[in-house]
């Protein structure tokens, strides 16, 4: 069973032929990947993991996928990353969330400043494109460490004795206010 249907596939493929070498992984969530009812006009929500992610926001916009300034893409990645950007191929449209990799092991970790990409990798998500073993290997494990810090931010709401039920409506609770 495809986990990312096959105009998904296609955007994707289409993409990382484009990228000039600069995506490392490619990890879908959101509303698609969770089966909830879309449309063929709903985006794809992506989690693109780029080693220098100013290259890929070059290459995007080379290749016409991209219509903002990848020089002030670069530069608020620096700051706040990941840096939210639309990626347009014909019909396909994909809503990307781009990082570094050091920035999405740093963001998964207890030393992240803020809850949004562990709050995003707790849940049911896949890597679905993968540059080498390696980037696959790291990917998955800031994935295993974004589920593993959720005790972090769910501890002090959690009563003495819980299940793991009890423990993911907590975690949706707490996540959400």
């Amino acid at each position: 069973e495809l986990v990312l249907d096959r105009p998904g596939l296609d955007l994707l493929d289409a993409i990382a032929a484009k990228a000039e070498g600069s995506l490392d992984a490619a990890i879908f969530f959101g509303s698609r990947s969770s089966g909830v009812a879309t449309n063929s006009a709903s985006a794809y929500d992506l989690m693109l993991v780029c080693d220098r992610p100013v290259a890929f926001y070059r290459a995007m916009s080379r290749s016409g996928f991209l219509y903002r300034s990848p020089a002030l893409l670069g530069l608020l990645d620096g700051f706040l990353p990941p840096t939210q950007i639309r990626l347009v191929h014909g019909t396909g449209l994909v809503k990307a969330s781009v990082l570094s990799l050091a920035a999405l092991e740093r963001g998964t970790s207890a030393a992240r400043r803020d809850q949004f990409v562990a709050g995003r990798l707790f849940q049911d998500v896949h890597v679905v494109w993968a540059k080498n073993p390696e980037s696959a290997r790291r990917v998955g494990n800031a994935i295993e460490s974004a589920r593993r810090v959720t005790l972090d931010w769910v501890a002090p709401d959690l009563p003495d004795r819980f299940d793991p039920p009890d423990y993911v409506r907590q975690l949706l609770r707490t996540s959400f206010r």
